[in-house]
């Protein structure tokens, strides 16, 4: 029912921003995250939101100060004996306006509670810090993030680059770019993973529908499908 209210809201926000006319550039409310990777920019203070990811992980978050964002995540309760909780926090450190870039460092924690293997995301509690530069404006953007997620006995570290382009008011081209490192014996490198997708997006809400695809193949499948929806309390 959340999920239905929020959807036809996010209807009349687009219908209420379509009829505005006029040719700038509209600002994307969802500015902070590309597809799967976050961006340096974090919401203006006070801004509220609702993220939705393949309906089934849940987070609500916003600003606490200008530079500060915290988020708290769950998975949706398919199953009741399952679930997860986690938080995290984006620090922005430095913001350089007249060369359109900012730098932020970010970390989270993922605590499983109860057997998550049915979700194909493991059972351990994880540690994840990381840090992501970006450069550009409201019409385009470049990023590139390093971090790296700590388990019990193993780490995997990541390095992501990521574009964004706008190509109309209200719709937004997205690129990413992820290769791992693991120091797990017995899990194969992987060569990389390529994200390609669309946001359209009004005021106060972004909907990400995108395809995730392995660099070293994956049989006769061309993109795994991976959608985000998320709709923000100003």
């Amino acid at each position: 029912m959340v999920l239905l209210v929020l959807f036809g809201s996010a209807l009349a926000d687009l219908g209420d921003s379509l009829d505005t006319g006029g040719t700038d550039v509209f600002e994307d409310p969802s500015a902070n995250t590309l597809l799967l990777m976050p961006t340096a920019e974090v919401n203006a203070k006070g801004n509220l939101f609702f993220d939705s990811r393949q309906l089934l992980f849940i987070d609500l978050g916003g600003s606490i100060t200008p530079s500060t964002q915290l988020t708290g995540g769950f998975i949706f309760p398919v199953q009741l004996e399952t679930n997860a909780l986690s938080l995290e926090i984006k620090q922005r450190l430095f913001s350089f306006p007249e060369y359109y870039s900012s730098f932020s460092v970010f970390g989270s924690g993922f605590l499983p509670l109860g057997n998550l293997d049915s979700f194909a995301i493991g059972d351990n509690t994880t540690w994840t810090v990381g840090s992501v530069l970006s450069i550009g404006n409201r019409s385009y953007g470049a990023h590139i993030m390093a971090s790296g997620d700590f388990y019990l006995d193993e780490s995997i570290f990541y390095i992501a680059v990521g574009a964004d382009v706008m190509i109309d008011k209200h719709l937004k081209l997205i690129l990413e770019y992820w290769n791992r490192k693991t120091d797990n014996i017995e899990l194969p490198e992987a060569k990389g993973m390529v994200c390609i997708g669309f946001r359209v997006f009004g005021r106060n809400f972004s909907f990400d529908l995108a395809g995730v695809r392995s660099v070293e193949g994956m049989g006769n499948t061309i993109f795994i499908p991976y959608a985000q929806f998320k709709y923000h309390i100003r």
